[in-house]
């Protein structure tokens, strides 16, 4: 299924893990933003058949089976338009994890789309004492591959450009904050959750640059949300540009959340992740009262 979004300049597809041969078509087993345009630039930074922000996997660091762990991918969800510019994905307890989950896509002017996962875990699945999940982004033929990010150095921060040199290696990038050391296994490399990187990330955004516009993620503030990439998740010069979240100490029937926010913009407007950052989270504590902080 597919559902349609508009508000502003941007126009959105979302999709369920369902095959169709709606907008260029869409291969089964991906979900989330299968599309995205705006009045500066028409053409898709995502790979057609796959998706962006793509609900892809859970993970305990134990469990190595693959329909196992991408079962997020491959269970049924429901899609649902909730007005023009919104659109929620939901799914029920997947069969091995027994994970519920509701994910919202939002258009809003000028250029932002917001994103918002809730999870329910309800039994006790995961091996170990947290909850690992993991996003994916098929980026379609970036001028460049890599991704830009705070990072703190000995020297003080600067902005640094990371690129993964194959697949699994140097994948992970974590907060500066984040002290959840999650043992896995070699085997786990290769989903890219088990390759850390050197460098950790200093505020909680990170952009690229695809068609001549950049892509800023913005996430909420909590340093258990790590970054992550693929040279070639999408297929060759189709990088991934991921995220994860960890859930220390989960409970069965507890509620868990993510929220983030991508900017889309033409590479000539300027543009201050910091500012954008702070001027989100304003926005989220007018929405709600809270600051949004949390897990």
């Amino acid at each position: 299924m597919v559902v349609e979004l508009q508000k502003g300049e941007l126009r959105a597809a979302v999709v369920d893990n369902a095959p169709h041969l709606e907008k260029g078509g869409h291969r089964e087993g991906y979900n989330g933003l299968a599309a995205l345009t705006s009045d500066a630039q028409q053409a898709n930074p995502f790979v057609p058949f796959y998706a962006g922000m793509n609900l892809e996997l859970y993970f305990d660091g134990v469990v190595t089976d693959r329909p196992t762990l991408f079962e997020p991918r491959r269970a049924p969800m429901e899609l649902e338009k909730i007005d023009q510019a919104t659109a929620r994905l939901h799914q029920p307890p997947v069969p091995y994890w027994k994970v519920e989950s509701w994910t919202e896509f939002t258009l809003r002017e000028p250029n932002y789309i917001d994103f918002r996962y809730r999870a329910i875990p309800h039994e006790r699945t995961f091996k170990r004492n947290w909850l690992g999940v993991f996003w994916a982004t098929y980026v379609a033929y970036p001028e460049d591959p890599g991704i830009w990010f705070p990072t703190a150095t000995p020297e003080g921060a600067r902005t640094m450009r990371h690129f993964s040199p194959i697949h699994g290696e140097e994948s992970t990038h974590r907060h500066t904050a984040d002290g959840e050391e999650i043992t896995v296994s070699h085997d786990h490399r290769m989903y890219m959750y088990g390759s850390y990187s050197r460098f950790r990330y200093a505020r909680p955004y990170f952009w690229g640059f695809v068609h001549g516009m950049r892509v800023l993620f913005m996430f909420q503030d909590n340093p258990n949300i790590r970054f992550a990439q693929s040279p070639s998740g999408g297929g060759i010069r189709c990088p991934a540009w991921d995220f994860q979240l960890v859930v220390p100490d989960y409970q069965v029937g507890g509620q868990y959340s993510l929220e983030a926010r991508m900017v889309y913009s033409p590479l000539g407007a300027a543009v201050d992740p910091e500012v954008e950052h702070a001027r989100w989270v304003d926005f989220r504590k007018n929405q709600s009262g809270v600051g949004g902080e949390g897990r």
